[in-house]
């Protein structure tokens, strides 16, 4: 289990981000735990303020990956350019329904469609990884729109890979509910309006159920065998001892 109790907190407040998330303290199997303050997660970060850059300059992030597709990336634009860290835009197909669909209910359908992301990811995975394996690419945060398909099913494989508990990589999902909550009740403060417009959308916003995350774990240990083998399957095999040194205390 992670430690947040005794080690850094492991939400980072912004103004215009929600959800933006330490990955550290989670134990590994091999030994340790993934270090702090080294890979975070994300929803957009597009809107941040003077302020939030800040933030994100006492964190020295080196590296930003965009898993967003270039028709978000024109809609609503991207992390304003800086010197001080690497841009990447690796783009994940979001094939997720309607969001007014009522089958967000089903973790079984909601599972099988991160399955069709995943499927459609592997040059997405596979330049993640090999960013990840470089150590200087670290700190490194990579996002979507919401911080919670997308770069859960990222969030996944990296933990899954440095051997991180099923248990943990599912709880580290759901947290994202917590933030979701969180940009629906800021929406609803400054833009009361679009509040009421999403409203039809809120469970699909707010859904993070912890059969979302373990149906796409089974799914990938049945055709795969394991994360690793999935690793091997989009050619990253390489990329996965230099991602644990970078990333496990020993």
């Amino acid at each position: 289990m992670d430690s947040t109790d005794t080690e850094p907190d492991r939400l980072i407040p912004l103004d215009r981000a929600f959800n933006f998330r330490d990955l550290g303290g989670y134990t590994s199997s091999f030994g340790g735990h993934v270090r702090w303050r080294r890979i975070f997660r994300s929803d957009n970060l597009a809107a941040l303020t003077d302020a939030d850059h800040r933030v994100l300059a006492g964190l020295s992030i080196a590296t930003v990956s965009d898993l967003r597709t270039p028709a978000e990336i024109e809609r609503v634009g991207k992390i304003r350019p800086s010197a001080a860290y690497e841009y990447h835009h690796l783009p994940m197909a979001d094939v997720l329904p309607d969001t007014t669909d009522t089958r967000w209910s089903s973790a079984d359908f909601v599972a099988s469609r991160y399955d069709e992301m995943l499927a459609g990811a592997d040059v997405c995975l596979r330049t993640t990884l090999s960013i990840a394996a470089d150590p200087r690419s670290y700190p490194l945060v990579f996002h979507c729109a919401a911080g919670k398909d997308r770069t859960g099913i990222v969030s996944l494989v990296i933990l899954g890979l440095l051997g991180v508990s099923g248990e943990d990589i599912i709880a580290d999902y759901i947290r994202t509910q917590a933030a979701m909550e969180r940009m629906v009740a800021s929406l609803t403060k400054v833009s009361p309006e679009r509040a009421q417009l999403i409203q039809p959308h809120l469970p699909a916003i707010l859904g993070t159920q912890a059969g979302n995350m373990s149906g796409l774990m089974r799914i990938i240990d049945d055709r795969y065998g394991s994360i690793e083998e999935y690793s091997r399957h989009i050619g990253a095999a390489e990329s996965v001892s230099r991602l644990r040194e970078n990333l496990l205390t020993h």
